[in-house]
């Protein structure tokens, strides 16, 4: 009997950190977080719980909390059509990528492809049904997770340039 109440307990722990660390509440049909690819800015504001950083030009930008370290969670819009997102968040040690990497794989098991050269040399990709997600280095100390609408990315003529517009100066200097 106290094995099976062991057993229970273990697997109640395991359910509730997944949940917690999701960028999906457990058996949404959401494709990422509160929000599905090609929602508008309203639509993606009215399903998050956090107050927004900023909400002005093509991006919407909050402040939130994942593996007791402060990110930002980054929506990106082409044509008011959610496209993107992404976490980024500033690395303190050569391996603090790793642990994001290791939730990940714990929720989105092995990497299609991983390249792994160090600290400011990674990239691990992973391809779901309906979303494309990209852990890489970002500008300077900062790591960033990229959530990509598969159906989508025939919009983002640019990938790289779309990026470059989604981290500005001023939310770097807000970190």
């Amino acid at each position: 009997m106290m094995k099976k109440i062991i057993l229970l307990l273990s697997i109640i722990s395991v359910l509730f950190s997944t949940a917690l660390y999701s960028d999906q509440p457990v058996g949404s049909s959401y494709d990422f977080r509160k929000a599905n690819w090609g929602m508008t800015k309203l639509e993606v504001m009215s399903g998050e719980d956090l107050k927004p950083v900023s909400f002005t030009g093509p991006n919407l930008v909050y402040k939130t909390i994942i593996l007791n370290r402060e990110m930002h969670l980054i929506y990106e819009f082409v044509d008011n059509r959610l496209v993107s997102s992404l976490y980024a968040f500033i690395t303190f040690s050569d391996s603090d990528y790793l642990e994001m990497k290791d939730l990940l794989i714990r929720k989105h098991k092995t990497p299609l492809s991983v390249r792994d050269d160090g600290p400011i040399d990674y990239e691990f990709r992973w391809v779901t049904q309906t979303t494309e997600i990209v852990l890489k280095p970002g500008r300077g100390r900062d790591c960033w997770v990229e959530y990509t609408g598969v159906e989508l990315k025939k919009f983002i003529k640019d990938k790289d340039a779309l990026s470059d517009r989604t981290i500005t100066d001023e939310v770097i200097e807000n970190f």
